[in-house]
């Protein structure tokens, strides 16, 4: 993802889906290591973090991000476990440079919508939960679940960020996805 020129400096751009690291592809930033994006929603990892650091800290910013959950434990989808996510986040809690905002969690795809609301009252609880504690690095204010399938759902569970691309320029097909 790069920016071209002349993009209003009031857009925000947001990084949403994987970062690769093994082939050192760093899609969400510019060529020469100044950040593109306002905010990382995809952090899965210990090495991501690492990464998103060094990154950030040569380029003299603080990078916000959200801490991404596979809440499903779908073995196609990144993200750590629900449990797990206290120790995330007191682990990257050293990195000065990186600024956990809230969880984030793409639900498994289920044929009805409500079937995923059990998972997102999980995942809230662990928001609400980690917001009473005060983490360090972390200022827990996006809880960002829910999509265009089942996104009332997810706002009855306290989502403040969904995304509903399909709703509004309909489906993807597999070939639009390849060139991407």
């Amino acid at each position: 993802l790069f920016l071209k020129e002349g993009i209003s400096p009031s857009f925000r751009v947001v990084c949403t889906g994987a970062v690769k690291l093994g082939n050192r592809e760093f899609r969400c930033w510019r060529k020469g290591g100044h950040g593109a994006v306002d905010m990382i929603q995809s952090l899965d990892s210990i090495s991501l973090a690492r990464e998103i650091e060094r990154r950030a800290a040569a380029a003299g910013r603080v990078m916000p991000v959200l801490v991404e959950i596979n809440l499903g434990m779908e073995a196609s989808k990144s993200g750590i476990p629900l449990e797990e996510t206290e120790a995330f986040l007191e682990e990257i809690g050293i990195f000065a440079h990186l600024r956990v905002e809230g969880l984030m969690a793409i639900p498994p795809k289920v044929e009805n919508p409500a079937q995923n609301s059990e998972l997102f009252r999980k995942i809230r609880k662990k928001f609400i939960d980690i917001s009473d504690k005060k983490v360090d690095n972390s200022n827990m204010r996006f809880l960002s679940i829910g999509m265009s399938g089942d996104y009332l759902y997810a706002l009855e569970q306290g989502s403040n960020m969904v995304r509903i691309g399909n709703a509004i320029f309909g489906n993807r097909t597999p070939a639009a996805d390849a060139k991407q």
